[in-house]
């Protein structure tokens, strides 16, 4: 039996079974819940970087909501500074308007003296103008006389170069007349060329009219014969229609169950495509994710377990440590105890007593000084000598109360070295020879503040390695001691001999030791539970990978199994798909016989049709005949003749009529050229007393110009005055005209500020109303400042880029969900804690369990062995007691009289008694109902079988025994013995007595 199946078999009988399936569910559960927490930890994180992004937009919203406000301040800033500008300036137009209005009024003024001044000059011009109006009507009938005389000379000339043109024109129209009468009479030559032309047209129609009216007679008689074919095509049309019927209620019923048929493949192609839709499904769904979830699965389960191993490895190299760090505690420790035992401190009671009643008491220079090196014990306990037990004190007056208190307590006498009258110089010069270590002072350690007392007690004393060294350097010279501790003073003398040590300065040095050890003690301690406390965390740590390992590994197991169901889903959807498919064909193969009968039926329907086209044809050729053929051809060729032979007869008549307008025309352009003779005639003698007229007339208007000129000279006095007067008239009306110039200005003026006040007035209102109704103090800004201020707003305003307005909401509903997946996480990690500590639970009880049972069984292992081997020790032993679990139970056994070994270094009959005390010992621990063994005593002297049969028989007990032995002193001490013999080759069973057998 390995150490590993001896574990096994003590967690068996301690019934920890149900322990490990505990565990094992909770790892699942915890590799399960790490799972998820990494999903979670991944949600969180993915949330946790757009709670930052949205913590900027939010931020960046709230600068933008300052600045906004900021801005919008410095609008109304800006508003307000721009309403008290146009305030300004509409109070300095009101009162620009002002002297408008009074510049208007003295204009008002002005304009009315300058009135007057006028309407006196106008009434001397009146005066005037009456004294100039008898000149003036003489002067205007002269005038209107010599302007009529001038327009009737003028009329004259004009009628007589009217008449003079009038006579070109009529001579001119004469000779176009000629020229028309003669193109009237070549018009007159051709019509009557045209008229001879078509009468020779008109006889050759009339001709073949009368040929046309013998071939329609003839016609007439065979339209007879064809209406009689008509009556008998329409006799086989009857028929035929008849039973082009009849095949057409056929195929109609044949496209029913067509329509059926294509119905029921399209409903089977719709399932098939169902089906199929499903197995694409099926395909693309968890069988196409099948190979990416088992590879993430494995990946997962991979990465577990080799970080699974990673961390055993890990947790075994700690428990290495630990051994390590446990042994050299055990070592340290027993060396302490070691150190603890040889310290004797004799402690000086008198000086103890001062140093607690006396301050300034510092203790013996024993006690205030340390050596460095042990080998150096010797030689500076031997050059101190006595003075090391002399008490180190601060002053004289200390040492003064601690001899009162001496003599006080009666704690006898001692020696002070109080430290501010002691003297002692340094020694400044160490000879360099061979063999010299050094001033013993400076191979102790001490305060500096006892530095005088030190020197005092050890002075120039030189350390050297051996006598032959203080030899070398003079013996008397120096004051000198060897490592061995022989001692040369200053003036020869040299003690040395047997050594009886006083441990002065050995307490210090062995208590300066035992600190260290136990400092050193301490840290093994500290890093011992620093391990202890990093191999915990390891084993929280290998139980998460361990459960995500073990969940993973369910996982694949899972998606095995779904894979499999989804595979034998698939299955039946394609068989089901293949049963579609052939009960599709069939409906197609039917679908294609009836479209077979159907074309069948519709190409005799259209050989009937065809049938009754023909016949169609052929009456309709009858019809023809009886309606068109030949007879109206005829017809129609006779109204054309008749048509044509009245055309041109109607065109004959024209050109007659033509011919006979012609004619007239030539009469009448004759009687117009006589009568443009005579009016040519008349225009002559018109000229002659025209000329005779204008000569009258200038004679008339020489003395009309004689008389106005008379007149005229009275008149151009009357007119200088009048000039005068209306120069001065003028310039009133100058002035005037300046001065209403001027209040016209004025009033443009005024009306221009009256518009600008209004404008004004309509922006203060508008920036009043976005002021809210109420004005306010003008700012102390400039403009231009508050603009520039403006402008950086706007910048920075644009410089923020597009702001979610969302980005509060946003953030509150992104914080919210990273709230919510928060709490899921920490109660994650509270089940996921609950669970390593329920594992934890669970491990240490398994573990005290199992600790329990194996104690009690390694105790009654090691006295049923004492029973069985008398003066043999066994026992076993956990091989890793910080891991119990990754490691067996070794079993150590010491025979009698023999070394301890190991169970496989032993003979057979030492193997007997081990296995056979550990199975007594399980018994005793767990007693079965009976035990079976089959020659356990064959490896066993007879001393031994005899203890086992002893042992054997004290358990039976409790328990039933049933032995094989051929060992008769084994036997006897059975309650019933059966025995098996062998004649002739075949078995015989016999009852023996067991009491008989031991007589």
């Amino acid at each position: 039996m390995t150490p590993i199946q001896r574990r096994k078999l003590i967690e068996d009988i301690a019934g920890i079974g149900e322990f490990d399936e505990k565990k094992q569910k909770a790892l699942e559960e915890l590799g399960e819940v790490e799972v998820k927490l990494k999903e979670l930890k991944l949600i969180l994180d993915e949330l946790k970087e757009r709670l930052k992004v949205l913590e900027r937009d939010k931020k960046a919203l709230l600068e933008y909501r300052e600045l906004s406000q900021e801005r919008e301040e410095l609008k109304r800033k800006l508003t307000a500074k721009e309403y008290h500008r146009y305030r300004k300036r509409y109070l300095a137009l009101r009162e620009e308007l002002e002297r408008k209005e009074q510049g208007l009024e003295q204009n008002k003024k002005e304009k009315e003296e300058f009135l007057k001044k006028l309407l006196q000059v106008e009434a001397n011009l009146e005066e005037v103008e009456s004294l100039l109006e008898p000149y003036r009507e003489k002067l205007g009938k002269f005038q209107s006389e010599e302007e009529y005389l001038l327009k009737e000379i003028e009329t004259l000339k004009g009628n007589l170069t009217k008449l003079s043109n009038q006579k070109g024109e009529l001579q001119k129209l004469l000779e176009e007349l000629k020229g028309e009468l003669s193109e009237k009479v070549q018009q007159k030559e051709k019509v009557e060329k045209e008229i001879e032309t078509l009468k020779g047209e008109l006889k050759p129609l009339e001709e073949k009219l009368k040929e046309l009216d013998k071939e329609l007679s003839k016609l007439e008689e065979e339209l007879r014969s064809a209406i009689k074919g008509l009556e008998e095509s329409e006799k086989k049309l009857k028929t035929l229609r008849e039973e082009e019927a009849k095949k057409d209620k056929l195929l109609r019923g044949l496209l029913r169950e067509i329509d059926t048929l294509e119905g029921k493949i399209a409903q089977t192609e719709e399932n098939l495509k169902s089906l199929k839709e499903q197995k694409s499904e099926l395909l693309r769904g968890f069988l196409g994710n099948f190979s990416y979830e088992k590879q993430k699965w494995e990946k997962l389960a991979e990465e577990k377990e080799k970080s699974y191993h990673l961390l055993r490895e890990r947790l075994e190299q700690i428990d290495g440590k630990l051994r390590e760090v446990k042994e050299k505690k055990e070592e340290l420790s027993r060396e302490l105890l070691k150190l603890e035992a040889q310290l004797h401190i004799s402690g000086n009671d008198a000086v103890e007593f001062l140093k607690k009643n006396v301050e300034g008491v510092y203790g013996t220079v024993a006690e205030l000084i340390r050596v460095g090196e042990e080998e150096y014990l010797t030689a500076v306990e031997i050059a101190g000598g006595n003075r090391l037990r002399y008490v180190v004190v601060e002053n004289e007056d200390t040492a003064k109360r601690c001899i009162r208190l001496l003599k006080e307590h009666n704690l006898g006498r001692l020696t002070f070295i109080p430290l501010n009258r002691i003297r002692a110089n340094l020694p400044t010069f160490l000879p360099r020879v061979r063999g010299v270590i050094d001033f013993v002072y400076k191979l102790v350690e001490f305060d500096p503040h006892f530095e005088k007392a030190v020197l005092y007690v050890f002075g120039d004393t030189v350390l050297v390695e051996d006598f032959e060294t203080a030899k070398r350097l003079g013996i008397g010279n120096y004051r000198m001691v060897t490592l061995e501790g022989e001692l040369f003073e200053k003036g020869g003398t040299i003690t040395g001999g047997t050594v009886k040590a006083q441990n002065l300065l050995r307490e210090g040095f062995l208590k300066s030791r035992v600190e260290e050890l136990r400092q050193e003690v301490t840290a093994l301690e500290k890093r011992e539970e620093k391990l202890l406390k990093e191999r915990e965390k390891l084993k929280e740590k290998l139980w998460e990978e361990e459960g995500t390992l073990n969940y993973a590994r369910r996982k694949l197991k899972e998606l095995e199994s779904d894979h499999s169901h989804a595979l034998e889903k698939l299955k039946k959807v394609e068989e089901r798909i293949a049963k579609g498919e052939e009960y599709l064909n069939y409906l197609k193969k039917e679908l294609k016989e009836k479209d077979e009968k159907v074309d069948t039926l519709q190409e005799e329907i259209v050989s009937l049709q065809e049938e009754i086209e023909r016949l169609n044809r052929k009456r309709e050729e009858y019809l023809k005949v009886v309606s068109q053929s030949g007879l109206e051809e005829i017809k129609t060729q006779r109204n054309g003749l008749l048509k044509e032979i009245s055309t041109l007869k109607g065109e004959i008549q024209k050109l007659e009529k033509t011919l006979i307008a012609l004619q007239k025309e030539e009469e009448n352009l004759k009687a117009k050229i006589e009568e443009t003779q005579k009016a040519i005639e008349e225009k002559e003698g018109e000229i002659e007393k025209t000329k005779l007229l204008i000569e009258e007339k200038e004679q008339r208007l020489a003395q009309v110009r004689e008389e106005f000129k008379k007149a005229g000279e009275n008149i151009s006095r009357l007119i200088e005055r009048r000039e005068l007067l209306k120069g001065e008239r003028d310039k009133l009306k100058g002035d005037l005209a300046l001065v209403e110039a001027k209040g016209e200005k004025l009033s443009r003026e005024r009306e221009k500020l009256l518009m600008e006040l209004t404008r004004l007035k309509e922006n203060m209102e508008n920036l009043l109303n976005s002021l809210g109704g109420k004005p306010i103090e003008e700012p102390k800004e400039e403009t231009s400042s508050l603009k520039k201020l403006l402008a950086e707003i706007e910048n920075r305003l644009s410089a923020l880029g597009n702001v979610n307005f969302r980005a509060e909401e946003e953030y509150e509903e992104v914080f919210k969900r990273y709230r919510e997946y928060g709490e899921k996480y920490q109660t994650l990690e509270r089940e996921k804690k609950a669970l390593i500590d329920f594992i934890g639970e669970i491990e240490k009880k398994k573990e005290r369990i199992f600790k329990e049972t194996f104690n009690a069984i390694n105790k009654n292992f090691k006295e049923i062995f004492a029973f069985l081997s008398p003066g043999g020790k066994a026992y076993m032993e956990i091989e890793k007691p910080h891991d119990i679990f990754s490691g067996g139970i070794n079993m150590f056994v010491k025979p009698r009289g023999k070394e301890v070994k190991y169970l496989e270094a032993m003979s057979g009959g030492e193997k007997t008694l081990a296995a056979l005390s550990l199975i007594f010992a399980l018994q005793r621990y767990k007693p079965a109902p009976f035990y079976y063994f089959d020659e356990v005593d064959a490896h066993l002297d007879e001393v031994n079988a005899v203890k086992v049969g002893e042992l054997i028989k004290e358990y039976s007990k409790q328990a039933q025994f049933i032995v094989v032995t051929l060992r008769e002193s084994v036997a006897y001490l059975a309650d019933k013995l059966i025995g098996v013999t062998s004649r002739g080759g075949v078995s015989e069973v016999y009852l023996l007595d067991p009491a008989k057998l031991e007589k």
